[in-house]
């Protein structure tokens, strides 16, 4: 169990400020992945709160993925596997309830993995090319399988891959948090076969341009292909949908 102790807090729905100061110590490191957090009792006489005000915060961040919450003999509070997984989880959901359209997000997106793809041409080495080209693998037998949703977990799965390899871990979660909401919009318009087609074909030239070190090419590759998802989902969303569906937060079904 960690050692951690908190200050006495005083004042209107205390709960959350139990929260702010858990959050704190968890994003700081004083609190790391699998410590466990002092019991409730203990935390009851350290901020000075009642139980209902420890088990509010506690819900709250378990919500949040901060920490997890086991019964049992050994159970109690732990910090769970990765704060990242928190941070992207929470830009996904501001991604999510803002008044955004898909253009939005490819605007974004072309940005983003333009610098993601200078980055990996400077730091990558054969291990994380390697990578890139088995996914480009693994997508094209889930979609010669029929295997629809696992496909476009294994398309997004590779922008993902591409950001790790820059190196760069701030370049991962940034591109967790988009594709955590792009992917209900592809799973609802049901990633259509040209959609299918497409993706692997764009990400297999991508990884060839990236193994020949040809950032621009990679790139122009890159911009084709996220220009052309944006047309293919907007067209299947329009047909399934009569009305405007452009909004991300419609076709994620929020």
């Amino acid at each position: 169990m960690s050692t951690i102790t908190f200050s006495t807090l005083r004042g209107p729905r205390i709960f959350e400020k139990i929260v702010e100061h858990i959050r704190d110590a968890i994003l700081a490191g004083r609190l790391r992945p699998g410590d466990r957090l002092p019991p409730e009792r203990e935390l009851v006489r350290q901020f000075q709160v009642g139980r209902g005000a420890i088990r509010e915060a506690f819900r709250i961040l378990e919500q949040s993925g901060l920490i997890r919450i086991r019964a049992g003999n050994g159970g109690g509070a732990f910090v769970g596997g990765q704060p990242t997984e928190a941070v992207t989880r929470s830009l996904s959901d501001l991604l999510r309830f803002g008044n955004f359209e898909l253009r939005h997000i490819t605007q974004v997106r072309l940005a983003l993995e333009n610098l993601i793809v200078d980055t990996v041409v400077q730091n990558a080495g054969r291990p994380e090319l390697a990578r890139l080209a088995a996914s480009v693998d693994r997508a094209q037998r889930l979609h010669e399988e029929n295997k629809t949703e696992q496909r476009v977990e294994e398309h997004f799965n590779f922008h993902v891959l591409l950001a790790e390899a820059t190196g760069n871990p701030v370049y991962p979660l940034l591109i967790r948090a988009v594709v955590d909401i792009m992917e209900p919009v592809w799973k609802k318009t049901g990633s259509p076969e040209p959609l299918a087609r497409h993706t692997v074909a764009f990400h297999r030239k991508i990884v060839n341009h990236l193994m020949a070190g040809d950032a621009t090419r990679a790139k122009r590759e890159l911009k084709r292909h996220i220009v052309e998802a944006e047309k293919l989902i907007t067209a299947s969303s329009a047909k399934r949908t009569p009305a405007r569906v452009a909004r991300l937060t419609r076709a994620s079904g929020r």
